[in-house]
């Protein structure tokens, strides 16, 4: 696979996984009552989804670590 459809997918599934994140917790924050389905469900996805995203995040990081190196470098000379 070539870098950049490897960096592609890995940016829309940090994408998607953003978006259910804020929609999950959107629904938690404004609705005390059941809307599609029940609150602890909500509850449960939104945890689960924060534990993908934070995976889908470090996997971004490893990806570009030479980047960051080299930003970090190239900023504190």
């Amino acid at each position: 696979m070539k870098k950049a459809m490897r960096n592609y997918i890995v940016d829309a599934v940090l994408g998607l996984l953003f978006l259910a994140q804020a929609i999950s917790g959107f629904v938690l924050w404004g609705c005390d009552s059941v809307f599609i389905f029940a609150w602890h469900t909500w509850l449960d996805i939104h945890k689960w989804v924060g534990a993908a995203l934070l995976a889908a995040i470090m996997v971004h990081l490893i990806l570009h670590w030479r980047w960051v190196v080299y930003m970090a470098r190239s900023y504190f000379r």
